[in-house]
């Protein structure tokens, strides 16, 4: 390989820059000559961040698996891990819509690869509330054998596991992306159908829905359960900031930071003496022009040694 000349690089390199257009390849303002509409913005003005996930593992996938039919034995490990993906994205989105609005139990540091569980959790909450048609047997039984195919999503992302074992065998297994690519399509319609029921319909009757603030609990989520909990520290610290992109013409995309934020409010924290379990009650804490207003009360419920175990939330 020492013997290897650039010349020999360069003249095998198929070009697309210039070599000064290599400097920053992530400023449009400096390459404006690029078509407009390949203009991605990341971070929509007050939209769920959640969302732009969702639909983009999908839609990525949906494009791969639909357009390129002599591509397909390539193709096949980026459409089942962007479908997967999907599946997992919308999963984790739907269980903390549906805990918050059904005043369910929130486990802290549960979030993991495992789509099964989630499903399970989010169908034991549907059918114990008659409503399980949301998610009728086939839809289930569909979502089941995808996480068997990748129970820890990384079976089409690496040619090899964490224990230097190869993914798949040599064994010429076959998938037809055009029937997976159908069945995907099933599964999404009912799951978006959930999503947006809980987000739209939902939110008239549970305000907490709201992006914002489920970006707030997202935070909550994702407190150690391992850790032995010191309110007024612990608590106190979290915060979520609000951003917006105001709407001007001369510059749409001049990011600002609102004055708005989310956050426990201090002064509210308390120990719960009358619990057996212990538990620590709060209320999350809306904050604009400089005043405080409450919108939400939550409750820690504490195990062994104080350790964290799940939380509720309902509205103030």
């Amino acid at each position: 390989m020492q013997r290897i000349q650039l010349s020999w690089v360069e003249n095998n390199i198929n070009h697309s820059f210039k070599p000064e257009e290599y400097d920053d390849l992530f400023n449009y303002h400096k390459f404006s000559k690029w078509p407009f509409d390949y203009n991605a913005i990341i971070g929509w003005s007050d939209q769920d961040m959640f969302h732009g996930y969702i639909e983009g593992f999908y839609k990525a996938a949906e494009k791969l698996a639909r357009n390129y039919q002599g591509e397909v034995d390539y193709l096949v490990y980026p459409v089942i891990f962007n479908y997967r993906q999907y599946l997992e994205l919308a999963l984790k989105k739907i269980l903390p819509l549906l805990q918050v609005y059904f005043g369910e139990p929130i486990p802290v540091g549960t979030q993991n690869h495992n789509i099964n569980k989630y499903l399970v959790d989010i169908c034991k909450i549907l059918d114990e509330k008659l409503v399980g048609h949301f998610i009728p047997v086939k839809i289930r039984n569909a979502i089941n054998s995808i996480y068997l195919l990748d129970e820890k999503n990384d079976k089409y992302r690496f040619a090899y596991d964490q224990k230097g074992n190869l993914s798949h065998k040599y064994d010429d297994t076959t998938i037809n992306l055009l029937q997976f690519a159908n069945g995907m399509y099933e599964i999404h319609e009912y799951l978006d159908l959930l999503i947006i029921y809980l987000e739209e319909e939902g939110r008239e009757e549970c305000s907490l829905l709201d992006t914002h603030t489920m970006n707030f609990i997202q935070q909550l989520v994702g407190l150690n359960k391992q850790s032995h909990l010191n309110p007024k520290d612990e608590l106190g610290k979290l915060n979520y900031q609000f951003d917006h992109l105001p709407a001007e013409p001369n510059n749409p995309f001049r990011r600002e930071k609102d004055d708005r934020s989310l956050f426990i409010i201090k002064d509210s924290i308390e120990k719960n003496p009358t619990d057996m379990d212990g538990s620590t009650i709060c209320q999350i804490g809306f904050s604009m022009d400089g005043d405080e207003y409450a919108i939400a009360n939550i409750r820690f419920f504490h195990g062994e040694n104080n350790k964290l175990k799940y939380f509720t939330v309902t509205q103030s």
